[in-house]
């Protein structure tokens, strides 16, 4: 987990240190969480609690990593577009979904079975993107 930005979380898979299977360990990853968070609420529901779902959204691609920051507040992150691009699939995936770029898709081959699910983003801008279907 690098960071928590208000309700999400940006996890970073194959950096800083190197995975050969970054791609598809990211989408397990991804689909771990559905799943326990379908445990937890289903759980909840039963002893009359709050619940609540996710909706997450997975891409690849060059980050810059490093301590960024000020001397008074320095910290080890990762900035990029491919930074950018995963939190406009997080934050267009509906809850309980999994929500993967066009260019994952292509890295994971047919590990996971897909579904086409583009999406509008909050500035109305067309976003390519996978639903996996089953995970």
């Amino acid at each position: 987990i690098d960071r928590f930005c208000g309700d999400a979380i940006l996890a970073v898979v194959g950096s800083p240190i190197p995975d050969e299977h970054q791609h598809v360990n990211a989408v397990r990853a991804a689909s771990v969480m559905q799943e326990t968070m379908k445990l937890v609420n289903k759980r909840r529901k039963k002893e009359g609690k709050r619940f609540c779902e996710l909706g997450i959204g997975v891409h690849h691609g060059q980050v810059l990593h490093g301590f960024i920051g000020s001397e008074e507040r320095l910290e080890f992150t990762v900035i990029g577009d491919a930074v950018n691009r995963s939190a406009r699939l997080c934050d267009g995936a509906p809850a309980g979904d999994i929500l993967i770029s066009p260019e994952l898709k292509e890295s994971i081959g047919d590990r996971f079975k897909v579904q086409s699910n583009d999406l509008t983003d909050k500035h109305g801008v067309s976003i390519p993107a996978f639903r996996i279907d089953k995970f």
